[in-house]
C-alpha cells in the first residue's frame, strides 16, 4: 500500500475594499437640516471621486463638513477618502463623527471595518462589518462583506494559537504558526513558469515584469539561499503564475490573489499562484502598486512564509491597505525569509506543518471547500480509509476538475482501492480502480507513488494472465527507470 503525501496549502492576501463599500450617490435635493452649499460641495466630491480624482474629492467632502458639520454622509465619505490616501488616524476620526451624527448609516460601518482591517485590528473590523450587514442586509455588497468577515474570523482564530516566538528583527514565529516548510536545496533552482495572460480581460504586459521583479526581490533578500530559473512550460515548472479575471477562482470574493502551496515530507514541491486582473473593490483595472503588493505577498507564501506578519508595514501583513501607494519588502520581510532558509534541519523538524489549520478563507468559497475536502481525504488515506478518501476527493475533483493536486491525490486513492481489491480477491473492482487511477496518478509530483501503482497493476495483470497488457505497463516502468523482472 502507499499513501498520498501531497497536500495543498492555501494562502492569500485579504483585501480592503473602501471604494466598493463607499456608494457615492449624489444628493439630488437639499437636506432639510443642511445647507445648499454643503450639498453642492458633496456632489462635487462625488463627481471628482468618480473621475478618480481622490485629492479633489477629499477636499470637497472636507469643505462640505465645514459648511454643514452635521452632514454624516460628508464625514463618512471624507473619512473613506482619507483612508484611501493612507491617513488612517484622521479617517477613523471622521468616520466616528459620522457614526455619532447618524448611527444608522450603513456605509459608516463598512468604512470603519475596512480602516480597522488596514490597521490590523481584526476584531474591531469584524464588529463593524457585522453592523453594516445588520443595517443593510440586502446590500449588493453584502456577499463580499460576508466573505471578508469569514476570512478575518479565520485569521483571528489562527493567530490566537500558541506559536514559536518571533526573532528580534523578524516575524518568523507568526509566519510559521502552523509549522515550517520551505523549498529544499535539492529542488533548486526553483523552476518558474509565468503563463501568458494576453487573453485575460484586464491583463497588461507590464504584469509579467512586476512578477519577475517581485521574485527577484525575495531572492535578493534570501542572500543566495534561494535560487530560481524560468522555464517555458507549466509541466516543467515547480511554481506556476497565472492570471484570471474570475473572482470565483479566488479563495474568497475579497482578495487579489492566492497561492496554492503543495508541501510533502521534504518541503515545498509545487505552487500555483493565481492573480486577479481586476480589483476586487470596484472591478476596475489593477494598478502597478496594487499588482506589486499582491505579487510580493503571494510569492512570499509560495516560498514558505505561509502565515502573516502582525505589522501593517510588512508585505506579509494579511491585508492590502486601501491607499494605493508604492511598496517594497520591509527589513522584517527580508529578515524573515532569510531566517526561514537559514534554519537548521533540527529546527525545521521540530515544527512540522499542520496543514489542516492552514486552510483558511471564506467558508463559502468553492476553492476553500475543495481544499478542505482534499485535506480530509489525505488524512483518511493515512488511516487507510480509502473509500472515504475516494468519496471526498471525487467531490473535490468535481468542484475543481483542473486542480492537479486533487487529480493526483484522487489517482492515488483509486490506486489504494485497487490494491485493497487485489487483497480481497475482487479482480473486476481492482481492474476498474486501476484504470481510473493511472491517468490521474501520472500527474502526481511524487513519482514513487505512481511507480508503486504501476508495479501493482503489472503484478495484477501478470497474475491474471494478461501478458500483453502487462508488457505495456512494463514498458512504462522501464521509461521511468524501473525494472520489474
Amino acid at each position: 500500500m502507499y499513501k498520498a503525501q501531497t497536500r495543498m496549502q492555501t494562502s492569500k492576501l485579504l483585501a480592503v475594499h473602501l471604494a466598493l463599500f463607499l456608494t457615492l450617490s449624489a444628493f439630488t435635493q437639499a437636506r432639510a437640516a443642511g445647507s445648499v452649499d454643503a450639498v453642492r460641495l458633496y456632489n462635487e466630491g462625488v463627481e471628482a471621486f468618480n473621475k478618480n480624482d481622490l485629492a479633489t474629492a477629499a477636499a470637497k467632502f472636507k469643505a462640505a463638513t465645514e459648511s454643514d458639520p452635521n452632514m454624516a454622509e460628508a464625514h463618512c465619505n471624507y473619512g473613506n477618502a482619507l483612508a484611501m490616501s493612507g491617513n488612517y488616524k484622521d479617517a477613523l476620526s471622521e468616520l466616528n463623527k459620522a457614526k455619532t451624527i447618524n448611527p444608522k448609516l450603513p456605509l459608516v460601518y463598512s468604512g470603519l471595518g475596512s480602516t480597522y482591517q488596514a490597521l490590523g485590528k481584526m476584531p474591531e473590523a469584524v464588529s463593524n462589518y457585522k453592523k453594516f450587514l445588520e443595517l443593510d442586509p440586502s446590500s449588493e455588497q453584502a456577499p463580499k462583506v460576508k466573505s471578508i468577515i469569514g476570512m478575518l474570523q479565520g485569521e483571528i482564530a489562527r493567530t490566537s494559537k500558541n506559536h514559536s516566538p518571533n526573532g528580534a528583527d523578524d516575524y518568523l514565529g507568526d509566519a510559521t504558526q502552523n509549522g515550517m516548510t520551505r523549498w529544499p536545496a535539492s529542488r533548486m533552482p526553483i523552476k518558474i513558469f509565468i503563463a501568458s495572460g494576453t487573453s485575460v480581460p484586464g491583463y497588461r504586459p507590464s504584469f509579467e515584469g512586476i512578477v519577475k521583479q517581485s521574485f527577484q526581490d525575495w531572492v535578493d533578500a534570501a542572500q543566495g539561499k534561494i535560487k530560481t530559473e524560468y522555464v517555458g512550460s507549466a509541466d516543467a515548472a515547480q511554481i506556476v503564475c497565472s492570471w484570471t479575471n474570475n473572482p470565483k477562482e479566488m479563495i474568497s470574493s475579497a482578495e487579489g490573489g492566492h497561492a496554492m502551496v503543495v508541501p510533502d515530507q521534504d518541503g515545498i514541491s509545487k505552487t500555483h499562484i493565481y492573480l486577479l486582473t481586476i480589483r476586487q473593490d470596484d472591478n476596475g483595472p489593477v494598478g502597478d502598486n496594487y499588482a506589486r503588493r499582491v505579487d510580493l505577498h503571494e510569492i512570499g507564501h509560495a516560498l514558505g512564509l505561509l502565515g502573516h506578519s502582525p505589522n501593517p508595514g510588512d508585505i506579509m501583513f494579511g491585508t492590502i491597505p486601501p491607499a494605493d501607494l508604492a511598496c517594497a519588502l520591509s527589513e522584517k520581510d527580508k529578515n524573515t525569509i532569510l531566517a526561514l532558509y537559514s534554519a537548521d534541519a533540527a529546527t525545521m523538524a521540530q515544527h512540522p506543518l499542520n496543514t489542516g489549520d492552514m486552510i483558511a478563507g471564506d467558508p463559502s468559497s468553492a476553492v476553500v471547500r475543495s481544499a478542505k475536502l482534499n485535506h480530509e481525504a489525505v488524512e483518511a488515506m493515512k488511516n487507510k480509509n480509502f473509500i472515504v478518501a475516494v468519496q471526498k476527493l471525487e467531490e473535490a475533483h468535481k468542484v475543481d476538475p483542473n486542480n492537479e493536486v486533487f487529480s493526483s491525490n484522487l489517482g492515488l486513492a483509486y490506486g489504494n482501492c485497487a490494491s485493497m481489491c487485489m487483497l480481497l480477491r475482487q479482480p473486476q473492482m481492482a481492474d476498474q480502480y486501476f484504470n481510473k487511477s493511472l491517468p490521474l496518478a501520472a500527474k502526481t509530483p511524487n513519482k514513487a507513488n505512481y511507480i508503486s501503482i504501476l508495479r501493482n497493476y503489472w503484478a495484477f495483470l501478470k497474475d491474471s494472465k494478461r501478458d500483453a497488457e502487462a508488457s505495456k505497463i512494463e514498458a512504462k516502468l522501464k521509461d521511468l527507470g524501473v525494472q520489474v523482472q
